[in-house]
């Protein structure tokens, strides 16, 4: 029997939760040698400060923290060489829980940085940092929050350059740490600590001094957004633009989505974050909290933030807890719908997340993978501490030694989320008559459309508007090939 081993084809995230859609940003309150931890209100530019006291006493570290959204903590690593520590601060009162010294088996410069915390898992992952044989080496490592012990997972290096700080995040469903250096995305595995991908950032101009930074991690489209930061054509003036973009790590496509300049005064590394649910980017410029539009990379608005104590920064190192707010529609990761098997043979789906979670899946089984010989559509339910993942994929019989090169190409459905009225637009190699197939997340078939077609490019109007909102697969067949994909109605 032959077994191929497949990652779920589509993971929904719903997020269960009865809060009013959170006005708050974390960070860092920072004086003279002083960092103390503080909230931003994010309609006011109020800044609350936390706790009895600064929580360490040392300059910070610009972009060096993340947050624990389920269990409300969060975490920055202080110091270099010099007797570094990792903190962990209860962010519902400000107090410390945990400070350890960092330590590793290896010299460090900095033995755990580039932090990213998996709440899937529940690891904080980052880099180590070394210097050896003149040469810098960055390690992917895991840290124990309560001992300060750094684990290097993979002892070959994930590069040999010096490291920015912050331009870093994780993607938790799928095991995936991100990080920009200059010109390129690299993408590690968090369970080997290999480079999976180290693509070349496609920049719109092609000249050296364009520059992504300040990424976050969008779990709902699979896509990094980040601040897109190139030079003004003016040449007596020495600033920079910004504009917000968006980077696929699998090819290192960035997407500069803004039309406008957003702000002119150059970069503020590591003060960001996003707003999945409501479609916000999150960035602090010179005093400024600037809310921006996911999806047209406008100004939503700007927000004066207040410095109560004269701080040198009321707010650095932000972090957004999106878990407290209500997700009225799923959120779901842009990955591939579709297994192809040969006719009879069996194959695995596996859609495992953590050793903790717990599956249901549409055939009844129980067990965080299942085998199968038939056809058909398969959905499973992870319910993972609060969070409920839901994956389908729909499995089909390999018709032809090549599918590629066969039946029709260039598939797409547009717009992709919609309200029910759907554009799909398909290049035929062949005149043929083609089916199209919608099938619910429970794997009822909703839709059943018939017609002929000739050779070329082909469009449909489809008038889905009696469905209810969620997530579907749209089924493209014709006597020997089909082809699927996701639609998302609103």
């Amino acid at each position: 029997m032959k077994k191929i081993l497949f990652l779920l084809m589509l993971l929904v995230i719903c997020i269960c939760t009865t809060k009013a859609q959170n006005d708050t940003v974390y960070g860092m309150n920072f004086t003279t040698g002083n960092l103390q931890f503080a909230s931003l209100q994010i309609s006011s530019g109020n800044t609350t400060l936390y706790g009895s006291g600064p929580i360490t006493a040392d300059l910070f570290q610009s972009g060096v923290y993340d947050y624990d959204p389920f269990n409300k903590r969060y975490f920055y690593p202080r110091g270099g060489s010099n007797a570094p520590q990792l903190i962990t601060v209860d962010a519902t009162t400000g107090s410390i829980l945990h400070s350890p010294f960092l330590t590793s088996n290896i010299p460090s410069i900095s033995p755990f940085t580039n932090i990213a915390y998996d709440w899937v898992n529940a690891k904080l992952y980052g880099t180590h940092y070394a210097f050896e044989n003149n040469l810098t080496k960055l390690r992917f490592a895991t840290v124990d929050i309560q001992t300060g012990l750094v684990t290097i997972i993979n002892n070959a290096p994930i590069s040999t350059t010096g490291y920015v700080s912050g331009n870093c995040d994780i993607d938790p469903i799928n095991g995936r740490f991100f990080m920009v250096y200059g010109s390129r995305i690299k993408t590690v595995d968090v369970n080997t600590g290999l480079v999976i991908e180290n693509k070349a950032i496609q920049y719109p101009l092609g000249l050296s001094n364009e520059f992504v930074l300040n990424i976050t991690y969008n779990w709902s489209d699979g896509l990094i957004y980040c601040l897109y930061m190139y030079p003004n054509s003016n040449p007596n003036n020495f600033s920079s633009y910004l504009k917000l973009a968006s980077l696929d790590p699998t090819n290192g496509q960035l997407n500069v989505i803004s039309q406008s300049p957003i702000s002119t005064d150059g970069i503020s590394s590591g003060d960001c974050d996003i707003d999945v649910i409501g479609n916000r980017y999150f960035y602090i410029r010179q005093g400024t909290l600037y809310l921006v539009d996911l999806t047209t990379g406008t100004l939503i608005n700007t927000q004066a933030i207040q410095n109560p104590n004269e701080a040198v920064a009321s707010i650095i190192n932000m972090s957004y807890d999106d878990l407290s707010l209500p997700q009225t529609t799923p959120a779901t990761l842009n990955l591939a719908d579709t297994i192809y098997k040969l006719p009879g043979e069996t194959i695995q789906i596996d859609a495992f997340v953590n050793q903790n979670a717990d599956y249901n899946w549409s055939n009844g089984d129980n067990s965080p993978s299942i085998f199968t010989n038939q056809e058909g559509l398969f959905s499973v339910t992870v319910m993972v501490d609060d969070f409920e993942i839901f994956g389908q994929t729909y499995v089909a019989n390999q018709i032809t030694s090549s599918i590629e090169n066969q039946g029709f190409n260039k598939f797409k459905i547009f717009p992709n989320p919609n309200t029910g009225m759907v554009l799909i637009s398909f290049n035929d190699l062949k005149s043929e008559s083609i089916n199209i197939e919608i099938y619910s997340p429970d794997g009822k078939q909703v839709y059943n459309w018939f017609n002929s077609f000739n050779q070329g490019t082909n469009q449909i109007q489809l008038d889905l508007t009696e469905l209810p909102s969620g997530c579907y697969l749209i089924k493209l067949s014709d006597s020997n090939f089909e082809k699927m994909q996701r639609l998302m109605i609103e």
